[in-house]
């Protein structure tokens, strides 16, 4: 059966992707109340879903909670990996870019291709047009996480649109881009586009 703080930790990670961030705080606090030290994987999500809740609420905070609990996690873990990511807020634009690339590396590398692929996200934002399509066609390769292929397809055509590059949309980036839209109206995600 699943745990009580397990529980709390999944209600809670969903209040944080829904952006009621006091409900997040809430159920994340009693998972972590909750869950006993033998419990080190859900206690690395927690403190993800902590890190990306507080990134949302106060950078500065976030930057602090990353630097005080990165070292307890190992080198090539998701949680030591977005610790450092979080640490990248507070350096200056050039040299957060280079630590980004970095770490969109380091993840890649360690297989944690979500991860890898919300970094170029966050990269694509600073990035030249040229360069931002072959990050989307990455993206698009190697994603596993059904959310994250929609968002580099909805991404993908605006770029092609915004640039006037209309031949390179195929029949079946239409297809997709239909499904994707239902899909998120179906899911009221249409407030988010």
């Amino acid at each position: 059966p699943l745990k009580s703080y397990a529980y709390y930790y999944y209600i809670g990670s969903a209040y944080r992707m829904l952006g009621n961030y006091p409900e997040a705080s809430r159920y994340l606090t009693k998972a972590r109340a909750g869950c006993p030290e033998h419990d080190s994987d859900l206690l690395s999500q927690i403190y993800i879903n902590e890190l990306y809740l507080l990134e949302s609420l106060d950078i500065n905070k976030a930057i602090s909670y990353a630097r005080k609990n990165k070292n307890s996690f190992k080198a090539k873990s998701q949680a030591y990996i977005i610790s450092d990511e979080i640490l990248s807020l507070g350096k200056s634009r050039q040299d957060r870019l280079k630590s980004l690339d970095s770490l969109e590396k380091k993840a890649r590398k360690n297989d944690y291709l979500t991860l890898a692929n919300n970094i170029l996200f966050t990269l694509n934002k600073e990035k030249r047009d040229i360069d931002k399509l072959a990050t989307l066609e990455t993206i698009l390769r190697t994603e596993r996480n059904t959310y994250n292929l929609c968002r580099a397809i909805v991404d993908r055509a605006e770029f092609l649109v915004a640039n006037g590059l209309y031949d390179k949309i195929k029949e079946i980036d239409i297809k997709y881009l239909l499904n994707i839209y239902e899909y998120y109206f179906s899911q009221r995600f249409d407030t988010q586009l």
